[in-house]
């Protein structure tokens, strides 16, 4: 166990390594501002986190319930620096664990599998919908934003 805790914590180091060096040659591009190019760097890293904490999200009380928050700030930040809008979801209209207690859904276990269910389709599109929006502001600037997914573990 301790040789694929090894491994991994690698991988994962190296896969950040590859993320601040393509942030890094991104800010050279200057068809965009440095205040640009920080709020897609930013906006990756969130994209991320929130990809890579999806199940947690799920949980009200979770302690990454503030990745939401973040993330819509960066939204903004966004929308104020570039004249395409990224639009996304409200983060109050995701499912969450606590539907059961404020009489959402039922308090079963199927009614909490189709809620849970829910959530990821809407956390799915939520990833999808930025991925195209990175998409477009690389093909627009040859940047290199939009992850590849070349190494996402399904």
């Amino acid at each position: 166990m301790i040789k694929m805790t090894k491994i991994r914590n690698e991988m994962l180091s190296r896969r950040n390594e590859n993320a601040a060096e393509r942030m890094f040659e991104n800010s050279k591009i200057q068809t965009l501002s440095e205040e640009q190019h920080e709020a897609l760097s930013e906006l990756c890293r969130m994209r991320h986190e929130i990809h890579s904490n999806q199940e947690s999200l799920y949980i009200s009380e979770a302690s990454e319930q503030s990745l939401f928050s973040e993330l819509y700030q960066i939204l903004n930040e966004i929308n104020k620096l570039f004249k395409n809008k990224l639009i996304l979801p409200n983060p109050e209209d995701f499912p969450s664990d606590d539907d059961k207690y404020n009489d959402i859904i039922e308090n079963t276990e199927e009614a909490e599998e189709e809620n849970l269910a829910e959530f990821y389709k809407m956390m799915n599109k939520l990833n999808s919908d930025i991925e195209k929006y990175l998409k477009n502001i690389d093909k627009e600037h040859k940047t290199n934003y939009c992850p590849t997914g070349a190494t996402r573990i399904f």
